[in-house]
């Protein structure tokens, strides 16, 4: 389970920036408490900070797009602009997994996609919306955004998640399924998504 401490957001933001590491060019960002960007030319990786031993890790999933295939990853600052990690495909042993940090700077994304979703209610009213929204792939939570301004934009990599619509409580008010590939469709540089209360829609 992540740790939603304030803490824990302090620490995912010491990974924000550009890594050389074992397995090439890591371009990260951190949201909150979560950590997600490019794998070199290979893939992309999403996690978040959690405590294991008293100490705070970034523990996630890689994916590579080459060989199709998903392994798990933590990885630990052990001094400032370094990490020490290691990965696995499931039911393999670990493997070091670590890296020097070349660029503080938030980088840009290649292979994560922008998504704007407005909140409706179940009449077809735009809400202004407080409300956390959730992204989940085989029922497991991977992603947390945040509403600004009433509305949600954020960055999803290529797959097919479920976005779910919480309340404080961790009521449901909606749900759907949104498939991102690596083009926007038509003409729009993002993906838009009309989220309306109780009712399930796919994009």
């Amino acid at each position: 389970m992540f740790s939603m401490k304030p803490k824990a957001s302090q620490e995912a933001l010491k990974f924000q920036g550009i890594w050389n590491s074992s397995y090439g060019t890591l371009k990260l960002v951190s949201y909150n408490n979560s950590v997600f960007g490019d794998y070199a030319d290979t893939g992309v990786l999403y996690g978040g900070i959690e405590i294991k031993n008293g100490k705070y890790v970034l523990s996630g999933v890689f994916e590579n797009y080459k060989l199709n295939k998903k392994g798990v990853f933590t990885f630990e600052i052990t001094e400032p602009n370094t990490f020490k990690g290691q990965w696995t495909w499931p039911g393999t042993n670990w493997t070091a997994w670590n890296g020097n940090k070349a660029s503080t700077s938030k980088p840009k994304l290649d292979k994560f996609y922008r998504v704007i979703l407005h909140h409706y209610s179940e009449n077809g009213a735009q809400m202004n919306s407080k409300h956390e929204i959730v992204v989940l792939q085989d029922g497991i939570i991977r992603f947390r955004f945040d509403a600004k301004n009433g509305n949600y934009d954020f960055q999803l990599p290529k797959g097919t998640w479920e976005l779910k619509l919480l309340t404080a409580t961790n009521k449901e008010l909606a749900k759907t399924t949104l498939v991102v590939g690596t083009k926007y469709p038509g003409n729009n540089p993002y993906y838009k998504v009309n989220l309306y209360e109780k009712k399930s829609r796919r994009y």
